[in-house]
């Protein structure tokens, strides 16, 4: 397991770029992932997820979205699923945040995001 340098967050939050919580510690939770990235996988929900109009999102956060949609997920499972680095899945975390489109939870070290209620989940 690797720390998240905590340091070098401070640092971005010192200079206005803060990111969304993440895990203090990787760990991967495999069933989770590959649920996810089953849901990725089905061209139907990538459709009905592109059609919100309610913001403007990137592929990237489509993508976590879909991935959400199972269940909550921390932020390194979304990291892995979706295949981006665990900075940038971050940068994508805080703007879904912003947007009030998912939310998380802290669990010890973990940090779990979810969907926010107007989007559900299946």
């Amino acid at each position: 397991m690797t720390n998240v340098d905590s340091k070098q967050i401070r640092r971005d939050q010192e200079v206005g770029r803060a990111r969304a919580p993440i895990c203090k510690v990787l760990r991967f939770h495999f069933e989770k992932i590959r649920l996810a990235q089953q849901s990725l996988s089905a061209d139907k929900e990538m459709t009905e997820i592109s059609n919100l109009n309610s913001a403007i999102i990137t592929k990237w956060q489509r993508m976590i979205i879909i991935a959400l949609k199972k269940g909550p997920l921390c932020a390194c499972d979304i990291a892995y699923a979706i295949g981006l680095s665990l900075p940038a899945t971050s940068h994508q975390l805080k703007h879904l945040h912003k947007q009030k489109m998912i939310s998380y939870n802290n669990s010890g070290k973990m940090v779990y995001y979810s969907l926010a209620n107007k989007l559900g989940t299946s």
